[in-house]
């Protein structure tokens, strides 16, 4: 089975489950808005466990991990094919800069 496709979000959600009650707390959802994932340890009443700055740190990187995956996965994929086929000369006039380029997208779009 696939995974659910992205992009996925975190969204500030207070809901009610039937397991605990009403809560408030971060979820992430589908691009079409469909839960995930809640990352809520908060009832309305009582708060517990890891805090709200946290959790939403949490959230967000899971998030951005998600994300991300499939173009940092392609950029280890073209900078193996390069790396398995550069030659000196070919590596002095540039060669590299394809992996270079597709690498330093990936990395920056994990890191926003």
């Amino acid at each position: 089975m696939e995974h659910t496709p992205g992009p996925w979000h975190v969204t500030n959600d207070q809901y009610s489950s039937a397991l605990f009650g009403n809560h408030i707390g971060f979820t992430i959802k589908s691009w079409d808005g469909r839960l995930l994932r809640d990352v809520c340890n908060i009832t309305l009443n009582n708060a517990v466990g890891i805090p709200e700055a946290e959790r939403k740190a949490n959230a967000q990187f899971i998030v951005r991990a998600c994300n991300c995956h499939d173009e940092l996965l392609e950029a280890c994929r073209l900078t193996l094919d390069i790396l398995d086929n550069i030659t000196t000369d070919n590596f002095s006039k540039g060669g590299d800069k394809p992996a270079r380029e597709a690498l330093e997208q990936a990395i920056a779009k994990a890191k926003a």
